[in-house]
């Protein structure tokens, strides 16, 4: 809804009614899949609901950076917000990592987690460009619908693979989402 709401306000685009329609069971899934949720915590949900908000508003400038008058290249527009996300996260990380980056910097660290931190960046600029490509050729709302369906499929997954407890109603929600 968020995507739809700032896409209305930032591109002007208008959406039909089977287009809006067509969220409800998505929306109508997640609230009945996160029905008796033991660890609900207000904090947590605000977090949530900011996180959505901010990520249907990046999805919705990448569409407009890309697509419309602008039409800037996906690594152009990844260079161009790489620069912003690193000034934004550095204090994060100089506060919660900074122990362990000294502890590596000494020598300390294992030279299999330079792997994984090499890899881990690869997988991200992958994961950003296919991103912009698909928003690019669809739209900010079709990615934003396909990262819900990635996380309710991941909570499946995580259901299966790890025997993770589930009630029945979880269960339909993620069902009726998924659908």
């Amino acid at each position: 809804m968020f995507t739809m709401a700032l896409s209305y306000w930032l591109l002007q685009k208008r959406y039909t009614r089977p287009e809006i329609m067509s969220l409800v069971p998505l929306v109508f899934g997640v609230a009945i899949a996160s029905i008796g949720e033991v660890e609900f915590h207000m904090l947590g949900f605000m977090l949530t609901v900011l996180v959505c908000f901010l990520s249907s508003l990046k999805s919705v400038l990448t569409s407009k950076f890309l697509s419309n008058s602008y039409r800037l290249h996906p690594l152009d527009l990844l260079r161009r917000m790489s620069l912003y996300a690193f000034f934004l996260l550095l204090p994060l990380v100089w506060i919660i990592e900074r122990p362990h980056m000294l502890d590596e910097w000494k020598g300390n660290g294992d030279p299999f987690s330079y792997f994984v931190l090499l890899v881990s960046g690869f997988m991200a600029f992958a994961l950003n460009i296919s991103n912009f490509e698909t928003t690019k050729k669809t739209s900010a709302l079709t990615v934003t619908v396909a990262g819900n369906v990635k996380h309710i499929l991941t909570i499946v997954l995580s259901i299966v693979i790890f025997k993770n407890p589930i009630s029945s109603t979880n269960f339909l929600g993620s069902v009726v989402a998924i659908g």
